[in-house]
């Protein structure tokens, strides 16, 4: 998400909150997932 942030170099508070929407809809539950494992921590997915 940072990446996104910085690439979009948002100034003011509400190109700020546009670029935070932007940058959540890359975030998918693959790299959620990715992200908890590469910190070494369990994750218990319940259906």
């Amino acid at each position: 998400m940072k990446c996104i942030l910085r690439k979009l170099r948002a100034r003011t508070e509400v190109a700020l909150m546009d670029a935070a929407v932007q940058a959540l809809d890359c975030v998918t539950p693959e790299l959620i997932a990715s992200w908890f494992k590469h910190c070494n921590y369990t994750s218990h997915i319940v259906n």
